[in-house]
């Protein structure tokens, strides 16, 4: 008998409304986007203010990695981040912690790759607020 009333209120029109609210969470939307240089871009990183949620993706099986550099204002490096392998991806969050964490409303340069030992190509650069 539960199992009938679960599955009756599942069905109703406020647990589809629920449902909706959930997935369409603005929390979870990407502020920023940005692929590296190459005619059939091979990386891609997405950068969401809210939790400095940054997700750097391989997204080719072209020998090349996707790395990222963030530098901060005064020109060092903040951190580096890589997917090395088509169709993996690297996510770090503010709540990682150290470097992770940017401060708020300071502008911040991403720099996109694609990377192999014998350096960097195809890359694109954006600043971004933390």
């Amino acid at each position: 008998m539960r199992a009938k009333r679960i599955l009756a209120l599942v069905g109703t029109p406020v647990a589809a409304v629920g449902l909706l609210l959930t997935a369409g969470s603005p929390a979870l939307a990407v502020d920023h986007e940005m692929h590296t240089d190459d005619s059939d871009p091979g990386g891609r990183v997405q950068f969401t203010a809210g939790g400095d949620i940054v997700r750097v993706d391989d997204l080719e099986a072209d020998g090349y990695a996707a790395k990222l550099v963030v530098y901060n204002p005064n020109g060092t490096t903040r951190y580096t981040i890589q997917a090395g392998s088509a169709g993996t991806s690297k996510t770090v969050r503010a709540s990682d912690g150290g470097a992770y964490d940017l401060t708020e409303d300071t502008a911040y340069k991403f720099t996109i790759c694609l990377h192999k030992t014998s350096g960097d190509s195809y890359c694109d650069t954006a600043v971004w607020a933390g």
